[in-house]
């Protein structure tokens, strides 16, 4: 039997590696904003409609989260990215 070591939370936090083996922690605006892109960028290449929906939502959740830790209005990305339409 094979076992495969899934990372714990606190382990995908850590970005990238500097210097000699010194971590830096990436921070939640950061997070928020790539995993919004990302997940427009899912919406884009989804292949159903309900996909394309729930990634969309998924943008909108990190959005509204970077919105409330920023200050700033990020919702201008939904519009900016343009997501695929099904007829």
């Amino acid at each position: 039997m094979v076992s495969m070591a899934v990372p714990s939370f606190t382990s995908r936090l850590f970005c990238c590696c500097q210097g000699a083996g010194a971590f830096s922690m990436e921070s939640n605006e950061r997070y928020y904003r790539r995993r919004a892109a990302q997940e427009l960028a899912a919406a884009r290449r989804a292949v159903t409609a309900p996909a394309m929906q729930r990634r969309t939502a998924m943008a909108e959740s990190f959005l509204r989260r970077l919105s409330e830790l920023t200050g700033a209005d990020e919702t201008h990305r939904l519009d900016s990215e343009t997501v695929q339409e099904f007829a």
